[in-house]
């Protein structure tokens, strides 16, 4: 129980903008030296996993404290690096608690956990969300998208051969609704009801792109003039929704076909890093079998030197034995 089977550092899909490492512990060093892929963990977490298995984890931003309550740990020590096995160990000992013991886990939200949300909803409105960026535009290509003074953390795509987006944080709320007034696009909302406008732009690959820049708070007022033009804009999201499905629809097909070649460009690289593996492989063991084969010859070598030695012994005890009939004999 409580054993570390795997703690591996992931080599990332794209370049890191942002390693946050007073919060994760993770530094530039740490991944420079990271061989394993995504795919690499999967199969290593493969033979951990079979119909039945449970798994138990973290992610809320609350756990922390939450995991501190209830089992009176101390999980991170102010300016202490964040450390993942000790996250994964204290969430299964929060299970173990509530299954074993049956202890109360409803806690309710402290002063800091209301300035914590408090801080995430401001941070919030001081961030833009750009969604469905097509994976051959670099990132640092997005500043030609938004206007002013911010940051870029990219999030890698969900699957395979499909978009990423990213996080633009700004300095202040008002920095992040004036560089959303001056995108140009009609403002239409999305499942959430968070306004978003589509973008056409030309990277440096010659061929124009569109992505969505979003709010990732609901506007809190709406103005007269907004009002009056409800209905026009109701108008164009409904044309621009039709235009985007349809373009979505092309751009998937491009995508779907473009993840089959990079599936197919995996699996070569698959087989030929097997290759290289059974080769590598192959040499350790000849290279042990030469070893094995010259520590038998020392110790057969040295089998022999004793047993040359033992011989010299035996012929020595004859001479003597001789000797001491010989001058029986004479007397």
């Amino acid at each position: 129980m409580n054993q570390v089977v795997l703690d591996k550092f992931v080599k990332p899909s794209l370049p890191v903008i942002d390693y946050k490492t007073e919060i994760t512990g993770v530094t530039a060093e740490d991944l420079e030296k990271a061989t394993l892929s995504v795919a690499d963990i999967q199969k290593k977490l493969r033979r951990f996993l079979s119909k039945g298995t449970i798994l138990v984890g973290h992610g809320l931003h609350n756990d922390l404290q939450v995991l501190k309550s209830v089992l009176d740990e101390e999980l991170r020590m102010e300016g202490a690096a964040h450390n993942c096995v000790h996250d994964a160990a204290a969430a299964m000992k929060l299970v173990l608690a509530v299954v074993e013991k049956g202890v109360e886990t409803s806690i309710p939200q402290t002063e800091k956990m209301l300035e914590v949300e408090k801080t995430i909803q401001e941070a919030k409105k001081a961030s833009l969300y750009l969604h469905k960026i097509p994976r051959n535009v670099p990132s640092q290509e997005l500043k030609g998208v938004i206007t002013g003074d911010f940051k870029v953390e990219v999030k890698p795509p969900k699957k395979l051969g499909g978009y990423y987006s990213a996080e633009v944080v700004f300095s202040s709320q008002d920095e992040a609704n004036q560089a959303f007034d001056n995108v140009d696009g009609d403002i239409v909302k999305d499942k959430m009801g968070l306004s978003q406008k589509m973008v056409e732009f030309q990277p440096s690959s010659g061929s124009v792109s569109r992505l969505y820049v979003r709010k990732n708070v609901q506007d809190a007022e709406v103005s007269a003039k907004k009002r009056s033009n409800t209905e026009e804009i109701k108008v164009s999201s409904k044309r621009q929704k039709r235009e985007n499905d349809a373009e979505e629809t092309r751009e998937e097909n491009v995508n779907h076909c473009s993840s089959r070649e990079s599936k197919c460009e995996n699996h070569i690289k698959e087989i030929e890093e097997l290759k290289e593996n059974h080769i590598k492989e192959t040499e350790e063991l000849k290279e042990n079998h030469l070893k094995e084969i010259e520590e038998l010859k020392e110790k057969l070598k040295a089998k022999e030197l004793k047993l040359k030695a033992k011989e010299r012994e035996v012929e020595a005890q004859d001479k003597m034995i001789t000797n001491l009939k010989k001058k029986l004999n004479q007397r």
